[in-house]
């Protein structure tokens, strides 16, 4: 799933998606963001910002 606060866009994919993925396949992001965003040089330009992620894994439900 992708929450994207600012463009308005919640993606919910058949297959499991991760951050991998949309790094490694503009396709894929611009397919999940083209039912918001119809300008194809914005779409563009939003599949150009998952080149770069921050990534990190932990678990949100273990007790500290």
């Amino acid at each position: 799933m992708i929450c994207d606060f600012l463009y308005g866009v919640i993606g919910i994919g058949g297959p499991i998606y991760s951050v991998y993925d949309l790094l490694n396949n503009q396709v894929l992001t611009k397919e999940i963001y083209q039912i918001a965003v119809k300008d194809d040089s914005q779409l563009n330009y939003i599949s150009g910002l998952y080149e770069l992620a921050a990534i990190s894994q932990y678990d949100i439900t273990k007790k500290l």
